[in-house]
């Protein structure tokens, strides 16, 4: 014989399904985004895909998406091309230089794109431009907060740190500076006026150091120098800790970096944040939230450091996954 709920329960749950299936829909937020890519190349397109696939899946956003490259988007008539968007992610720095120079109307997110080429971008710009679009940037490279708790997580006992600046970086001179006083390191900074005085500038100014911290600056960091710089420390036996997953790869011992996934994950993070909090003006800009860590753990034996590599390092800096 089957079992029969009471007439009550029966009453109660009817109730309760009525009710939940009465409450509304929590309200989606349209959006009309542009997505311009500076190329097509691998890196730019797995930013695109990232915010699209998130976007999509969103409970607050009800996004129609466009993805264009530059070359196409001029191509198609940039008016007509961004005639129905409300909001554009720019990733790279051409795609920022091409949105941000035109009065498009609407706010231009920019991602893939080092700090102080952004703020060299928007001084040029404003110069130029007389109707700059609102606008932010993700920076592509790390706070400088972050190397130097990699560092002390590397090195718990070195405390004489070194970093290579252009001489025009005053301002990423003072933050490295404060930064380094509220960790308890010493700092030596290192100026270059020009890029092909990077070797021996460093030779010089940089003697005593326990550990060069490899910042992103420009105006005097390219594949060159950068080649130049490990080469230098490996001669040394200096520990490098740098800011991408290649120069790990090449001979530093250790990088901070944020790969292209994790920059569109915070990119979608933000257009939500955004959407659903409206704000009088458009959000600064940010460092990246999102970080993954590479250790090499060759150049780790070679400078006698053996096991710093198999610490728990992500965990231990504390990066959001």
């Amino acid at each position: 014989r089957p079992h029969r709920l009471p007439v009550r329960h029966s009453i109660l749950m009817l109730g309760m399904l009525l009710i939940i299936f009465s409450l509304p829909a929590t309200a989606r937020t349209d959006l009309k985004l542009l997505i311009l890519l500076s190329s097509d190349k691998p890196s730019y397109q797995t930013v695109a895909l990232e915010i699209k696939q998130r976007l999509q899946a969103s409970t607050t956003v009800d996004a129609t998406i466009q993805v264009r490259t530059v070359e196409a988007w001029k191509q198609q008539g940039s008016v007509s091309a961004h005639h129905h968007a409300q909001l554009a992610v720019a990733v790279g720095m051409k795609a920022s230089r091409a949105l941000l120079s035109r009065p498009v109307g609407f706010p231009v997110l920019s991602v893939l794109i080092p700090r102080l080429s952004y703020e060299a971008l928007l001084k040029q710009l404003a110069d130029n431009t007389p109707d700059i679009p609102e606008h932010s940037a993700l920076f592509l490279d790390q706070p400088i907060e972050r190397q130097l708790k990699l560092t002390q997580l590397l090195l718990p006992g070195q405390r004489h740190a070194g970093v290579v600046i252009a001489q025009a970086s005053q301002t990423l001179k003072q933050e490295i500076n404060e930064a380094a006083q509220q960790a308890g390191i010493k700092m030596s900074i290192a100026e270059v006026a020009d890029k092909q005085d990077i070797v021996a500038t460093l030779t010089e100014k940089l003697q005593a150091i326990d550990v060069l911290l490899a910042v992103f600056d420009p105006a005097i960091i390219d594949r060159q120098t950068a080649k130049q710089i490990l080469y230098l420390s490996y001669r040394r036996r200096f520990p490098v800790i740098a800011y991408s997953r290649a120069l790990a790869t090449a001979g530093a011992l250790a990088s901070v970096y944020t790969t292209p996934a994790q920059t569109g994950h915070q990119a979608a993070d933000f257009i939500e944040h955004r959407l659903s909090t409206p704000q009088r003006h458009w959000p600064a800009s940010e460092y990246p939230r999102y970080f993954s860590i590479a250790c090499n753990n060759t150049v780790a034996r070679y400078l006698n450091l053996n096991g710093v590599c198999h610490q728990p390092l992500q965990e231990q800096l504390g990066a959001e996954q």
